[in-house]
């Protein structure tokens, strides 16, 4: 159902007004270009984005699809798609094994017709991937009857690691997930497969700082200054202002309403039912519990908090909610009880559904699929030179060229990029001007604007600098 949901939306422009950032006309193409650039320039650090060191798993697999099918917007997007279609399947099994296929069903459904799962599921997001491994690492961790403790931890530990890889953020959810499965089951099996998870990530982590930093010793600062700048609350006031904040920041509370709902009962259903439960069920609920939990409060008390960082925690959301299935389902008794629990149950999916899908058919009516022209256009009129501009990454994705993001905090790309990187190419709106452009003022003045095309919230231009 979901593929069928967002297949239609792959060359779809994103919609404005979902979130206060502007990163779904930016981050698409910063996230791709490290694959971008060794696909077609084989230099996975040209422009100096070295993004692509703290995202490895990810640029690995955009690197596939663009070396299999070429650079383009659609094939970027395809990783994203493929990755979220994959996670509601995995917990769609992970809940059925577990609770059984009604559980399995509601939850599926409330995490697929998620709207915010809907938006960002079919973009190129390194969320996406994350949440497949979170969920996959969740999958080994608690499944019963494992053969070897020793064998899950390291799988667990290696899909945790590849969450990490993909965003370092993800260790929240990762430390969330072992600590809660290990408190929830209280084995002595469940403690030995999370320090063994443990020490693989903790082995990733080494192992990606031994290569990465010996060979690219300065990138480390470079990514650090590209990230989001995250302000550390100065007081407790400020902290606690934060924490009570976080619920309608950039709307979280509206657009998770109907999974948040869920979790909540479930995490109820999960407390009456817990007595009932076998050690499998019990790591699950543990699990699902200590990765919202932690992911969550790291996300209460960030000063920069857009609502796409929560597209990590919707899995938890829905595997909780399908313990207030169990419940229910525990509670009928008699067959007509039975029909009654399964109709209620099916009203409530729907009722739970409905505002994600109302969202999605506002998007399919009014998105517009302007971007694989846009690319295209780009393609055709640049000819030699280096491109600059903070949305060139999504814009000239196809352009064998070089491409420079300015960024006004840091350092990265400072200096005269007109003659230091043979800058010639511009993609910004009409009234930027580049700080080097003084010292190049007949070059500048004799620029020249090939077309402009609204892009995000506001008209880019391709200007030509000779």
């Amino acid at each position: 159902m979901l593929l069928v949901l967002l297949a239609p939306l792959l060359s779809a422009d994103p919609i404005d007004g979902i979130t206060f950032s502007n990163s779904p006309f930016t981050d698409e193409g910063w996230n791709a270009m490290g694959a971008r650039n060794l696909v077609l320039l084989g230099d996975p650090g040209a422009g100096n984005w070295v993004l692509h060191l703290v995202q490895l798993p990810f640029t690995a697999l955009e690197t596939i699809s663009f070396g299999i099918l070429g650079v383009g917007i659609v094939q970027a997007r395809l990783v994203g798609l493929a990755c979220t279609v994959a996670t509601v399947a995995g917990v769609g099994l992970v809940v059925r094994r577990a609770l059984g296929p009604w559980a399995a069903v509601a939850a599926g459904t409330a995490l697929a017709t998620s709207t915010l799962l809907l938006y960002y599921g079919r973009l190129a997001y390194l969320e996406d991937l994350e949440m497949l491994a979170l969920v996959g690492a969740t999958a080994v961790a608690c499944r019963p009857n494992p053969a070897s403790r020793w064998t899950g931890g390291l799988v667990t530990g290696a899909l945790l690691a590849v969450a990490i890889g993909a965003k370092p953020s993800a260790a929240a959810a990762a430390a969330g997930i072992l600590l809660g499965m290990a408190l929830a089951a209280r084995t002595r099996s469940s403690a030995r497969l999370a320090l063994v998870a443990t020490a693989t990530i903790a082995a990733s982590c080494l192992g990606w700082a031994a290569i990465v930093l010996t060979v690219q010793p300065g990138a480390l600062g470079h990514v650090i200054e590209i990230w989001p700048e995250q302000i550390p609350p100065a007081n407790l006031p400020e902290l606690l202002g934060r924490i009570v904040a976080f619920p309608a920041a950039d709307n979280v509370a509206q657009l998770t309403a109907p999974l948040a709902l869920g979790a909540l009962g479930g995490l109820v259903a999960a407390m009456r039912l817990w007595n009932r439960l076998d050690e499998a069920q019990r790591r699950l609920a543990g699990a699902a519990v200590g990765w919202l939990l932690l992911g969550a409060s790291v996300l209460s008390v960030a000063s920069f908090r857009p609502n796409r960082y929560m597209v990590t925690l919707l899995p938890a959301m829905a595997i909780l909610a399908a313990y207030l299935v169990a419940l229910i389902s525990a509670q009928a008794q008699g067959h007509a009880h039975r029909r009654l629990a399964i109709a209620a149950l099916a009203v409530a999916v729907a009722a739970a559904s409905l505002p994600g899908l109302q969202a999605y058919a506002s998007w399919v009516s009014t998105s517009s699929h302007a971007l694989p022209r846009l690319q295209q256009g780009v393609l055709d009129a640049v000819d030699r030179g280096a491109i600059l501009g903070s949305v060139a990454p999504t814009l000239a994705m196809r352009v064998p060229a070089p491409i420079y993001v300015e960024w006004v905090r840091s350092d990265v790309n400072a200096g005269d990029l007109y003659a230091r990187d043979g800058v010639r190419w511009m993609i910004a709106d009409e009234q930027y001007r580049p700080p080097w452009a003084a010292a190049h003022a007949t070059a500048w003045a004799e620029r020249r604007t090939l077309f402009c095309a609204t892009w995000g919230r506001g008209d880019r231009c391709l200007v030509r600098i000779p």
